[in-house]
C-alpha cells in the first residue's frame, strides 16, 4: 500500500463512493434502520447481548422481533421480551450504521463485531480500525453524528 494513504484516508475515500447509494434501493435507508436485504437487523446479531453479555452473540431465528420494519434476532426468549418492553433502550444508535461515517455526515455499513457501549447506547462502526479512529474523539464525533443523524433522519 502507498505510504500516502492511511486506512483513515481510504475509509473517508470509501464514504463519499458509498454515498452514492444514499438515494437509490438500498436496503433499510427508507426506515433508517442498517438491515440486509433479508430484513435483518444487525446482521442477525443479538442488540440485548451487547449490554447483557457484553459481546456479540449471533441471534437464533426462533426468537425474532419486527420492529420498525427491521427483524431483529436474539439469542434468547429472555433477550427478545426485554427488547420488546423497551426497544429504544437496546437499538443501536443511527440505525446500526457505522457511527464514524455517520459524524462524517454519510450512512456506511457496520460490522456487528464493531461496538462500543457508550454512555448506556450503543455504537457500531466499519470494522474495528475505525472504531480506534472514531474513539480517538469521542465526544466530538458523537456530537457530530447525531446532529448529521438528526438531518439525514429529517429528509
Amino acid at each position: 500500500m502507498n505510504q500516502g494513504f492511511s486506512i483513515k484516508n481510504i475509509f473517508l475515500l470509501w464514504i463519499l463512493m458509498s454515498g452514492l447509494c444514499l438515494g437509490f434501493a438500498c436496503p433499510g435507508i427508507a426506515a433508517g434502520i442498517n438491515m440486509a436485504e433479508d430484513g435483518l437487523a444487525l446482521k442477525g446479531y443479538d442488540a440485548v447481548a451487547y449490554f447483557t453479555d457484553q459481546e456479540a452473540v449471533r441471534g437464533k431465528g426462533d426468537y425474532e422481533y419486527e420492529w420498525q420494519g427491521a427483524k431483529w434476532r436474539f439469542a434468547s426468549d429472555e433477550h427478545r421480551k426485554l427488547f420488546m418492553q423497551a426497544p429504544e433502550k437496546y437499538a443501536p444508535q443511527y440505525g446500526g450504521y457505522c457511527a464514524f461515517a455517520v459524524s462524517k455526515g454519510s450512512r456506511a455499513p457496520a460490522d456487528p463485531q464493531a461496538w462500543s457501549i457508550v454512555n448506556h447506547k450503543l455504537y457500531f462502526n466499519f470494522n474495528r480500525q475505525v472504531r480506534n479512529l472514531w474513539q480517538k474523539d469521542l465526544e466530538n464525533n458523537i456530537r457530530k453524528a447525531d446532529n448529521h443523524w438528526q438531518q439525514m433522519s429529517n429528509n
